[in-house]
C-alpha cells in the first residue's frame, strides 16, 4: 500500500467505512459503495483529448488517447453503469500521504 501514497485523510475515510451522502435518486449511478483501502490498486486509465473547452491548450491531438495511472475507489452502483473509472483518485505529488 505503501507504493500508493493515498492522502491520509482518503485512508482514514475508507478505514472508517464511511460512504459518500448524496442522494441516490438524483444520481444516474445510483448508490455507490466505496472500496476498502485495502483493496484499492494502482492501474493505468485511458484518457481520450478532445471535446475540452480548452482543447487549445491540449499536448495531444483531438481523438488521442494517452494513459494516466490511477485507483478505482468505487466498489459497485446500483445504476446503469460500470464502477471502474467512475470515481477515480490519481496520484500525484503529496506531502499529507499515509505511511
Amino acid at each position: 500500500m505503501e507504493s500508493l501514497q493515498l492522502p491520509t485523510d482518503l485512508v482514514e475515510f475508507l478505514d472508517n467505512g464511511r460512504q459518500l451522502q448524496y442522494d441516490p435518486a438524483t444520481c444516474e449511478a445510483g448508490a455507490v459503495t466505496l472500496l476498502h483501502h485495502q483493496s484499492l490498486q494502482l492501474r493505468m486509465f485511458d484518457v481520450q483529448c478532445g471535446g475540452s473547452p480548452h482543447e487549445a491548450d491540449e499536448p495531444y491531438p483531438r481523438g488521442a488517447v494517452y494513459q494516466v495511472p490511477g485507483v478505482d475507489l468505487i466498489a459497485t452502483c446500483t445504476g446503469d453503469y460500470e464502477p471502474e473509472g467512475m470515481l477515480v483518485w490519481l496520484p500525484g505529488e503529496r506531502s499529507d500521504v499515509a505511511d
